[in-house]
């Protein structure tokens, strides 16, 4: 059985609550009253019960389930554009052309689709772009920005002009 590096969040199913459902679908209790019992959302219930049929038998088993939601939820994985040259060429390559990450994100999805290995979205090119995965000096923005600009949502700008008065009073 793998277990998890660190404990896991309240949100998330841990393997007491994978042996409730276990033993609440033994005593024939429906998925709704088994979410109450152990405080979940009952779609979380049924959705972990719909992923959780494995074996022989095709009933739920606990164990291999929270297995599973380990496996599945290991991180951090490899940042795709370090991990695949061809790929860093590729977009290296077409930021020099001064194509936008969108544009090329774009590019890749419409020549290669349903190949998860060559595609990119664009956050993951600006991020590669930004943490200095891609060529410093010739793979560039446009706007030949190297770091990410600050955001500032929900904080009122100050304006331009100190003291400024409307025209119309």
């Amino acid at each position: 059985m793998l277990l998890p590096d660190r404990p896991v969040d309240d949100r998330y199913l841990s393997q007491d609550d994978r042996i409730a459902i276990a033993e609440g679908l033994r005593a024939g209790r429906t998925a709704a009253v088994i979410a109450e019992e152990i405080g979940k959302h009952r779609s979380t219930v049924y959705r972990e019960i719909s992923r959780g049929r494995g074996g022989p038998e095709d009933t739920y088993n606990p164990w291999w389930s929270h297995n599973q939601a380990i496996l599945r939820r290991r991180r951090p994985k490899q940042e795709k554009l370090r991990v695949n040259t061809e790929l860093r060429a590729f977009v290296n390559d077409k930021l020099k052309q001064r194509w936008s990450p969108q544009q090329i994100a774009r590019h890749l999805a419409r020549n290669h689709p349903g190949k998860a290995t060559i595609s990119a979205c664009p956050e993951t090119i600006y991020r590669a772009l930004y943490n200095g995965l891609l060529d410093k000096c010739t793979a560039r923005l446009r706007t030949r920005r190297t770091r990410r600009k600050k955001q500032r949502r929900g904080i009122p700008s100050k304006n331009a002009i100190p003291n400024m008065r409307p025209v119309h009073t």
